[in-house]
């Protein structure tokens, strides 16, 4: 699996359709050498994980409704959801080991 781009339309639609699987939403910005940095790192953990994870990545340029609502200050940062609550927030960088490893510790408790 690949990323999905989310909208500030198709935010809750997407979030709420993933169930109880978590969810990693990125919020990024095109500017943003770090976020763009974190894409391969993205791409890499949505393949790790496939269907058992949901991977967003939301330009925080284009759709600002989300990231305000959310509080979203800094980029890149990453919120993992489950059941359309936010479990953890990552802030800056991070490797794909640790990333991977937050999702798999959600996934287990939704199976």
């Amino acid at each position: 699996m690949k990323p999905i781009n989310a909208t500030d339309g198709t935010f809750q639609m997407l979030l709420q359709g993933a169930g109880d699987k978590p969810v990693l939403v990125d919020f990024w910005a095109a500017w943003c050498m770090p976020c763009r940095a974190m894409g391969p790192v993205l791409d890499a953990v949505a393949k790790d994980l496939g269907d058992a994870a949901l991977i967003l990545k939301l330009n925080t340029d284009e759709n600002p409704a989300v990231p305000s609502a959310l509080g979203i200050r800094a980029l890149p940062t990453m919120v993992l959801f489950q059941n359309g609550r936010v479990q953890d927030v990552f802030v800056g960088t991070k490797p794909h080991a640790e990333l991977v490893k937050a999702l798999r510790t959600h996934t287990k408790k939704a199976a």
